[in-house]
């Protein structure tokens, strides 16, 4: 009798705002498990189809077709007909593009983030932390140009 009761006083405490965080709690779990289960399953799907079409090219006295690319390897090797060092040059030209509009974006972050803290307070200084990080990124990006002079192609 004393476990009911005890369960009847924690539920009579229980408020809207445990439920929203409970609710945040469970839902993020979820979306944390869901994801990655999904993302191997469409793997499997992937390599499932290709062994079928491998089969079915054998029986019929065909050449086996070639494995489609992993991601990590795509990530690391050019396509074909691709030479490596073009591949290299537009892969770092788009790295620093990408550097430099995260750069910019951090740096108008932390200035919104600067102007909507009251004026006198300690938290406006929050802004610095994206802000100096955005600084970082243009930083990086102008110093990982290319010695050369010469421009990379434009992917």
């Amino acid at each position: 009798m004393n476990i009911l009761h005890s369960l009847s006083l924690a539920l009579a405490d229980f408020s809207v705002g445990h439920l929203y965080g409970l609710i945040g709690l469970v839902g993020g779990l979820l979306v944390a498990l869901t994801l990655p289960a999904i993302a191997m399953y469409y793997h499997h799907r992937r390599q499932q189809l290709w062994h079928e079409t491998a089969r079915i090219a054998l029986e019929k006295g065909q050449p086996m077709p070639p494995q489609p690319r992993d991601d990590d390897e795509a990530e690391h090797t050019p396509p074909p007909g691709v030479a490596y060092g073009e591949w290299i040059a537009a892969k770092r030209a788009t790295e620093r593009r990408h550097d430099t509009k995260g750069g910019l974006v951090l740096i108008a972050v932390g200035a919104g983030l600067y102007l909507m803290m009251g004026s006198g307070s300690v938290g406006r200084f929050i802004g610095a932390i994206p802000g100096l990080i955005g600084v970082a990124l243009l930083l990086y990006s102008f110093l990982n140009k290319p010695s050369d002079g010469s421009r990379p192609p434009q992917s």
